[in-house]
């Protein structure tokens, strides 16, 4: 579906706090990605265990801005 370039620029504005992903553990032929997540701003603050569907594995994590005291 795309939209890379509006994910890029909506986790870079100041008022993206959180980031709800799903992970997907597969590799696939595409040439589309989410954004890498800069470290420097955002902790991953939690992680569910791997699910899979169809062969497929994946598992959901939250991110959160450093310094607004959701990433504990």
């Amino acid at each position: 579906i795309g939209g890379a370039k509006v994910f890029a620029e909506a986790i870079k504005n100041k008022h993206c706090t959180e980031l709800y992903l799903t992970e997907v553990h597969s590799t696939f032929a595409c040439d589309t990605f989410f954004p890498e997540i800069d470290t420097s701003r955002f902790k991953k603050t939690a992680s569910s265990e791997m699910h899979e569907q169809n062969g497929i594995k994946f598992s959901f994590v939250k991110y959160a801005l450093k310094g607004t005291g959701l990433a504990a």
